[in-house]
């Protein structure tokens, strides 16, 4: 099955519920952004369907980039603003204070905060939770 026809029950729901008239025509363009820049071999003729200039394509992959960063923070127990643990208060404290102790490389990482490693494809990102 094509991914275009995956989509096809969705259109025909948002045609009605949206639209709510039976002429309107529904176009199902699977256009596809990832954080790496994966696309498939069809990424420029829908990109083209679309009116996605150059410029407004990386706009787009720079929000991706940026969300996907910030869930990648979330699943580690850290907020994009800055390091907060997930932990016991003790250590939330600890990562509040002025004195932020050493540099991140030389600390230990907290067993909560270990994630099993990504895809080679992916950057290596390594957080410390305050020791």
């Amino acid at each position: 099955m094509e991914k275009k026809d995956k989509y096809q029950d969705l259109g025909k729901q948002m045609k009605f519920q949206t639209f709510g008239n039976h002429d309107t025509e529904i176009v199902i363009i699977p256009w596809v952004m990832t954080w790496d820049g994966v696309v498939t071999e069809f990424h420029n003729s829908y990109r083209r369907q679309l009116g996605i200039s150059d410029r407004m394509e990386a706009q787009l992959q720079r929000i991706v980039l940026q969300q996907s960063h910030n869930f990648v923070l979330r699943e580690l127990g850290v907020a994009a603003t800055g390091i907060t643990c997930e932990c016991d208060p003790a250590r939330k404290r600890q990562a509040a204070n002025t004195d932020r102790g050493p540099p991140l490389k030389e600390r230990e990482v907290h067993a909560s905060a270990r994630r099993p490693a990504l895809p080679s494809a992916a950057p290596a990102l390594a957080v410390a939770c305050g020791a």
